[in-house]
């Protein structure tokens, strides 16, 4: 009896597991979606003057490269440097 306790919890963990899965799908999917939606009726222009304007410390969501990163190609070596 004590077996077909613990089974039965154990498929009632998976079930739960599955439909939590399955919700955290739809909210991706639904964030992915307003992305889109946003995407397509914004204006980069006016988005950065919106961005000056506002009181928000908006910082960029790309990594931009340090100066020291960027690799200067060579006369011997055009790809690659030293």
């Amino acid at each position: 009896m004590i077996l077909l306790g613990i089974r039965q919890k154990k498929l009632e963990t998976a079930h739960t597991m599955v439909r939590l899965h399955q919700m955290m799908d739809e909210a991706r999917h639904q964030t992915w979606d307003l992305q889109v939606r946003i995407s397509e009726r914004i204006e980069p222009a006016a988005l950065v003057q919106s961005l000056r304007r506002s009181p928000l410390n908006v910082e960029p969501v790309t990594a931009t490269p340090k100066p020291a990163a960027i690799i200067k190609p060579t006369p011997e070596n055009p790809r690659h440097a030293d």
